[in-house]
């Protein structure tokens, strides 16, 4: 008991020290023996270790919301009306992924709003005047990944309505636009922060050349389903 009490009030004293101090400070001074130091010493680096894992995992997080974002006004809504209700049904799917609401709110209600977002954004992208555009768009947004606030998890479209039919008995005749769209279809994406960051540290090592969006545009098309 009174080994741990040491060790917590060394610690409190070494994090308040440089990263180095583990190594200068001298066990005299804060009348601790070896084994003790030992002890606070792989705290104090568990500690950076946990706190650097967060930073990361924050920075993916950030990075796939300013793409998302990056997407969003892309979208060139000066061309008709059309591209401006397709960048509103793009903006509702971002602001559902980073609800901080939603935990107080009935499962298979989110998974109906869900689908009818998705459903709105499928048809918006079929309502685009030109056919270069709707594949394009349509490319992008299916192979694009969020870091859904609810879950916790990083998801694809194809996930998405993998989860809202699933949260929500929904009716599903096959002539719905998210149906026959491809947001709905693919490799389902869901990943842990932590699980999805270490990916992109693997391709990072493979030594990629296309930068951080071409890792995650290289997930998307190589992944195995998951459910």
């Amino acid at each position: 008991m009174k080994k741990n009490l040491l060790i917590a009030i060394a610690v409190c004293a070494l994090s308040a020290m440089p990263v180095m101090a583990s190594k200068t400070t001298n066990a005299a001074d804060l009348g601790l023996n070896d084994d003790i130091i030992q002890d606070v010493t792989s705290a104090v680096n568990n500690q950076l270790e946990q706190e650097a894992q967060k930073t990361s995992e924050e920075n993916v997080i950030k990075q796939l919301r300013k793409q998302n974002r990056e997407i969003l006004y892309k979208i060139n809504v000066t061309k008709s009306k059309e591209y401006y209700e397709l960048q509103n049904k793009y903006y509702k799917l971002l602001f559902l992924m980073e609800s901080t609401t939603l935990k107080h709110q009935k499962q298979e209600n989110i998974g109906q709003s869900i689908f009818v977002i998705l459903d709105d954004l499928a048809k918006a992208l079929n309502a685009l005047p030109s056919d270069t555009d709707k594949k394009a768009y349509t490319k992008e947004i299916a192979q694009n990944v969020y870091y859904f606030e609810y879950t916790g998890k990083i998801v694809n479209t194809a996930k998405l309505f993998d989860l809202a039919t699933s949260w929500k008995d929904i009716y599903l005749s096959g002539n719905s636009a998210i149906e026959k769209s491809e947001l709905s279809n693919g490799s389902l994406i869901f990943y842990t922060v932590e699980d999805f960051t270490k990916l992109l540290e693997k391709k990072s090592e493979e030594k990629s050349s296309s930068g951080f969006w071409g890792w995650i545009k290289s997930l998307t098309q190589d992944a195995k389903q998951e459910k």
